[in-house]
């Protein structure tokens, strides 16, 4: 069967965020799809002092993708860094997600590019429209880049390349959602760690590319 290109999804203000727990960035992402009350748009706070995070970018001259279920993937906007507001706390955890539709419950490849400032776990979901779990395509407890604990820089996170200074990638075939009623669903816990520095600025950037499997024409 042919491969074909479905989506590309990057952070930016259609990203949700949540200040208490994933489950409830994980509601707001889908009342995002579903045009309901009750989201919260992320904030797009721009590199870090210095320009020291690295950039998610494709090449400027790309123009790849083959027939598009909703758009070509080179069209999509580029990743922002983004947080709940423009404020960092020591030690705060912010939780993210966005969320698409299940068009087909054919054979999908996803891969998933994340920077994260300090530590993250990803999760990689199909959730119902109430926001319950169907299947996780990402191990229990989700994928993760370093503890999520706030005095980590203390004791762990010591030496370079320290967590932002990282770029993580992950990606899989043989995603088969279960039902056309739900939603694939990509959530990210993040923490910024405590720091002695006067500056200690937290972010996420991401890019998701979806592919899907169709049956060829007899």
């Amino acid at each position: 069967m042919p491969l074909v290109d479905l989506k590309r999804i990057t952070s930016g203000t259609n990203t949700q965020v949540d200040s208490t727990s994933r489950e409830n960035a994980i509601q707001k992402a889908i009342h995002k799809v579903t045009l309901s009350i009750g989201t919260q748009d992320a904030v797009v706070i721009g590199n870090a002092p210095g320009g020291i995070w690295p950039v998610l970018s494709t090449y400027e001259n790309d123009t790849s993708g083959g027939i598009a279920f909703e758009e070509f993937l080179f069209v999509a906007p580029p990743p922002q860094f983004i947080w709940d507001d423009n404020t960092f706390g020591q030690g705060e955890i912010r939780y993210f997600a966005v969320a698409l539709r299940v068009g087909s419950v054919e054979e999908h490849v996803i891969a998933v590019t994340t920077f994260a400032d300090n530590a993250h776990r990803l999760f990689v979901e199909e959730r119902n429209i109430f926001g319950d779990l169907v299947s996780s395509f990402t191990p229990e407890g989700g994928l993760f880049d370093g503890p999520i604990t706030a005095n980590a820089s203390e004791n762990e996170d010591k030496a370079a390349p320290f967590n932002w200074q990282k770029i993580h990638i992950w990606s899989s075939d043989d995603i088969r959602p279960d039902s056309l009623s739900n939603f694939f669903v990509f959530s990210w816990e993040v923490i910024n760690y405590k720091t002695t520095d006067t500056i200690n600025p937290a972010g996420l950037a991401f890019q998701i590319d979806i592919y899907r499997y169709i049956q060829p024409v007899a």
